[in-house]
């Protein structure tokens, strides 16, 4: 064997990266999931903390929808703690807390203050924040929202993560059931007596979140006012522009939002103005209308708006209330939930979205 040192150098340097991954992959204590993004991730069995350094009140939904806010370490961006985030805080103990990341869209994660705050897993929103963060040694996974049904693969994937895999089948059960409970409530509607219905932010002018507001929008019975493919998800519209499509029901970001919608002449000549079906979406761990779990009591409490003589029976009270006990494990006082549906924590606390402009001269008042 002397004779070939360099062979036998060679076979025990295999053997033992060999033995190494056989151990690796029976190493009790991690486990290999598969993110969105498809990034296989060696994690560890048992997360006990985690931060959210993207599209980070988002992920703290998922996170307290499956009773586990207690694992969150990082607090919101400091842009996020006005009246508007309440209910973050809350939900979230560590609302608070560290600042490991900027605003959104970028969500540019600030890598000493990640690295000061120990955690066991960092959850981002964009792959390629994901792989940055990979580069420089952190254990990431990325969730992805890029479709109707991205919300429960985000809560089926985020179960697998955190252990609360009966959780997620849980709520994906109440999702489907809400989603048939509405089916059911218009089926006998024909598609050209459906309400049409936009969310608009009357404040900048601007559609937030066209895909998931029009994804609700249809899954709660109604058709989406606006005209023509929209693909920014925050984008700017003319006065001229929201008269034109002229919406039977408006939802609105906030409180102000409606007294703007009912003051303002300009806006007087809309549908939903004259009728007086202008109404504020609801913001608890997140507005309602975005990537986040609340989406199945949104499809409800849309519904409800759109078809209060066919969803008589339903109540947003108690479905509002049940829903943050049954999953979040947190009971709400009648009070708090009457000032959720109203809306009265959300005047003059939102932060600015900018995004592309869609139709007609657009509105200087962002």
């Amino acid at each position: 064997m002397t004779r070939y040192p360099g062979i036998v150098l060679t076979i025990m340097l295999l053997i033992c990266l060999v033995n190494g991954q056989a151990w690796a992959s029976s190493d009790p204590r991690s486990r290999t999931v598969v993110d969105m993004a498809g990034r296989h991730v060696r994690i560890p069995r048992e997360i006990q903390r985690v931060v959210t350094a993207g599209g980070t009140p988002a992920i703290n939904a998922f996170i307290a929808t499956l009773g586990r806010a207690g694992l969150i370490v990082n607090g919101l961006p400091q842009q996020m703690r006005g009246d508007r985030w309440k209910y973050q805080r809350l939900f979230i103990p560590s609302a608070d807390g560290p600042v490991v990341s900027g605003m959104g869209p970028a969500w540019a994660p600030d890598l000493e203050a990640l690295r000061a705050l120990p955690h066991d897993l960092v959850l981002v929103d964009n792959e390629q924040t994901a792989r940055m963060l990979e580069r420089r040694g952190f254990t990431v996974i990325c969730l992805l929202w890029r479709g109707p049904d991205s919300v429960r693969e985000s809560m089926r994937l985020m179960g697998d993560l955190l252990n609360r895999r009966e959780q997620a089948l849980e709520y994906e059960r109440y999702y489907s059931a809400n989603l048939e409970l509405v089916r059911r409530a218009v089926a006998g509607v024909p598609p050209g007596r459906r309400p049409r219905a936009l969310f608009c932010r009357i404040e900048n002018m601007s559609l937030p979140m066209v895909s998931t507001a029009r994804i609700l929008v249809e899954r709660s019975g109604g058709v989406n006012a606006s005209k023509g493919d929209i693909l920014a998800d925050h984008a700017a519209i003319s006065l001229e522009t929201l008269l034109l499509w002229n919406p039977d029901v408006l939802f609105v970001w906030s409180l102000d939002d409606v007294h703007r919608a009912y003051s303002d002449q300009r806006f007087a000549p809309l549908k939903a103005v004259r009728e007086r079906r202008v109404f504020v979406v609801p913001t608890v761990l997140h507005a309602w209308t975005n990537f986040t779990p609340e989406q199945a009591l949104a499809i409800l409490w849309m519904a409800k708006k759109l078809y209060p003589a066919r969803l008589e029976e339903i109540s947003p009270e108690k479905e509002t209330r049940a829903f943050y006990r049954r999953f979040c494990g947190k009971v709400l006082t009648t009070q708090q939930i009457k000032e959720i549906l109203r809306g009265e924590q959300l005047g003059g606390q939102a932060t600015s979205l900018t995004g592309q402009h869609v139709g007609g001269k657009r509105n200087n008042t962002q």
